[in-house]
């Protein structure tokens, strides 16, 4: 009875657990790398895009300030009014003119720290990518396709469409279809088929009357 007892426990314990994962650690490391790209690729793209923006801005300004300095010249001004302003040019130019270059430096500086920052994280994007790759390489676990192709084989950059690379379609044939994706880093593409969408035949036989 002892016997039988001891090899039915060794069988429980032998048995498989269906819920257990090979390799768990090395996948959630993995995940993580993934995710973390994935979030500074996104931090990156939107200062970028805050930047361009702000520059926008600015030229804006500057095209209405030389606008309404024009609407100012055609204006007609009196001979009093331009001796005035005339002995006020005068005097301004006889003191000593005081100007403030603080808030340009502040800009400057913001201007270099945003670049900077974009910089930085763009390529700890990368770096994270890259020893994602490497580290499945050498524990030989096998990355799912739709994730190896978001990653750009030539700067292991992430491939968002529309944020970091451009999307194309071509025609291959009439029925094949390729997507391109152009990276906008490195300019380095990757092509790839579009999957054909098998249509299901309607049945446009009658239907069966179930009345009778």
């Amino acid at each position: 009875m002892g016997k039988k007892g001891s090899k039915s426990q060794g069988a429980k314990d032998d048995a498989p657990n269906p819920e257990a994962v090979p390799n768990r650690d090395i996948l959630q490391r993995l995940n993580f790398l993934y995710q973390a790209s994935f979030y500074l690729t996104e931090l990156s793209a939107s200062t970028s895009s805050q930047q361009f923006d702000q520059r926008v801005s600015s030229c804006t300004g500057k095209r209405k300030q030389k606008r309404a300095s024009s609407i100012h010249e055609d204006l007609p001004v009196n001979q009093e009014q331009t001796a005035q302003v005339k002995n006020l040019d005068i005097q301004s130019a006889s003191e000593p003119m005081q100007v403030d270059h603080e808030p340009l430096q502040r800009r400057r500086d913001h201007k270099r720290k945003s670049r900077k920052d974009v910089k930085s994280s763009s390529h700890i994007s990368r770096a994270y990518l890259k020893s994602m790759r490497i580290i499945g390489q050498k524990t030989m676990v096998r990355l799912d396709p739709d994730v190896k192709r978001t990653i750009c084989r030539g700067c292991n950059s992430l491939m968002l469409p529309g944020v970091t690379a451009n999307v194309r379609s071509k025609a291959r044939s009439p029925r094949i279809h390729n997507i391109s994706y152009i990276c906008k880093t490195c300019s380095s593409s990757r092509r790839f088929p579009i999957p054909i969408q098998k249509t299901s035949k309607l049945d446009t036989s009658e239907p069966a009357n179930l009345t009778n």
